[in-house]
């Protein structure tokens, strides 16, 4: 029964009032994936409703075009050939489209669906190139038209077997996906000159509605690469600095930790600590303590983020996200990323989700971006400069969870205070190793938004980790420098 009214189905799509039906259905949705693509770049409410709604009208679509029955083949395909290759191309199709689709909404199974999708869709290539011969003279002798067009013809499923073969390493980010890519480039000259010998001879290679297929991919892909341009320009940025990072963090807490452990190494040589070294020494424990503090906090956010990322924390070495975990015994050192690896993860709105952050102009003002990022970064860098600034007759009072990104304000703070103004430029430069503006223009959004959004709202997971890394490596300058200040005080 149900084959008799798919074959009923099949045969309605291909007459002309079915063919008519399915061309305004095929730009109805490619206009409304268009619009919910722009509302989900611009950021506009109702983006994800709109975005799930158009592409999986595509992907139903796709799956009724999957009965249409295909014309005569000109490349010598029995029709029980052409019936399936085009049953699956079209399922295939609709898979990658709903793949596309849950790597956009961070769902489970995206990565299952698009390597279904794709493995599919070039094995059905790769078949294809198999099959096709001239009706009904398969031995035909060398020179023959038909014999060109079937070269033709096999030329160009092959290659764009491997071509899209290459596409699924390069999402996947397999081992060998270097030498794909180069393979599935270097047979693409192949595939487009024989597709273009056989477009001159009105050989229609694809099947039906191969336009808006093509648009389609076009269009999904393009969006995956380009829907945050503010963020991919940096990436490249972020990964070439993101892994040094860590280097740069480790020799500010070398320099620090020599000046805090003089003090300790004079004892044990049995020399005693003056009054004043033993401030100096008080005054750098507390720096340090809460030094620590910020940045294992900071440090628990790159691990929740990759955590509600769904990724596997338990194995650590040079191959995996993890390089080396946090440890309490060097509680000053951040984990270690493996900033390429992270690279091949989509995330985008994974770190905008768990630090609280809605839109550009709406954050939870308690959700872990502000309580646990924000807020007890602007605490430590206010703490660090009232411990540099605060000795013997001098004091000075910060205001609490105001960070003072502008140096004219600051200076303007530190003379209404009773502070040492032969410290002035240095206490200036103790905090300006920390300062963010917390409210600033944002020229994307055309608006002042917050220092959180600036940096998280829709950044890929790389950046977003790229920007905790660099907090944490500016403590330890920050600590480096107050160190320096108070250990080269004169009593």
């Amino acid at each position: 029964m149900s084959r008799k009214q798919g074959t009923s189905v099949g045969h309605f799509l291909s007459t002309e009032k079915g063919i008519q039906i399915m061309d305004i259905a095929y730009y109805v949705i490619i206009l409304t994936s268009i619009i919910s693509l722009l509302f989900k770049i611009m950021h506009w409410p109702g983006a994800n409703s709109l975005l799930i709604i158009s592409l999986q009208s595509t992907a139903t679509i796709l799956c009724i075009a999957a009965f249409q029955v295909p014309k005569e083949s000109a490349l010598g395909l029995t029709p029980r050939q052409a019936v399936w290759l085009n049953f699956c191309s079209y399922l295939s199709l609709a898979v990658l489209i709903i793949g596309f689709l849950f790597k956009t909404m961070h769902w489970p199974g995206c990565n299952e669906m698009i390597i279904l999708g794709i493995g599919i869709l070039s094995l059905v290539s790769m078949l294809k190139g198999f099959m096709v011969k001239p009706a009904g003279a398969p031995f035909l002798p060398a020179g023959s038209p038909f014999t060109r067009i079937a070269v033709s013809s096999s030329i160009f499923f092959l290659g764009l077997s491997v071509t899209i073969l290459s596409s699924l390493f390069f999402l996947m980010k397999w081992p060998g996906t270097d030498e794909m890519i180069i393979i599935g480039l270097g047979t693409l000259p192949f595939v487009i000159i024989a597709y273009g010998y056989l477009k001159r001879k009105n050989i229609d290679l694809i099947g039906n509605h191969s336009i808006f297929k093509l648009a389609v991919l076009i269009l999904v892909g393009s969006f995956l690469l380009l829907r945050d341009n503010r963020s991919l320009r940096i990436i490249s940025n972020d990964l070439n600095y993101g892994n040094m990072v860590h280097v740069k963090t480790l020799n500010y807490v070398k320099r620090g930790d020599r000046m805090l452990n003089s003090f300790n190494q004079r004892q044990k040589m049995g020399l005693s600590l003056s009054e004043a070294d033993k401030v100096k020494q008080a005054a750098m424990l507390q720096i340090n303590a809460a030094s620590i503090e910020v940045i294992r906090n900071i440090d628990q956010i790159k691990i929740l983020l990759l955590e509600k990322a769904g990724e596997d924390l338990r194995s650590t070495g040079e191959n995996f996200l993890l390089v080396s975990k946090y440890d309490d015994k060097n509680p000053l050192i951040p984990t270690s990323l493996n900033f390429y690896a992270i690279m091949s993860k989509d995330d985008y709105d994974t770190p905008m989700r768990e630090l609280g952050i809605r839109g550009y102009d709406d954050f939870e003002q308690n959700g872990v971006g502000i309580q646990k990022l924000w807020n007890p970064y602007v605490a430590f860098q206010n703490q660090l400069l009232e411990l540099c600034a605060t000795y013997g007759q001098y004091r000075l009072t910060m205001p609490k969870n105001v960070s003072v990104s502008n140096e004219e304000q600051l200076m303007e703070l530190l003379l209404k205070n009773k502070v040492n103004e032969t410290e002035l430029y240095a206490l200036v430069d103790v905090y300006s190793d920390l300062a963010k503006a917390e409210i600033s223009e944002n020229y994307f959004y055309g608006q002042r938004t917050h220092w959180l959004i600036d940096n998280f709202d829709h950044s890929p997971m790389i950046k977003a980790l790229a920007v905790l890394s660099d907090m944490q490596s500016d403590i330890a300058k920050a600590r480096a420098h107050a160190f320096q200040l108070i250990y080269q005080r004169k009593n």
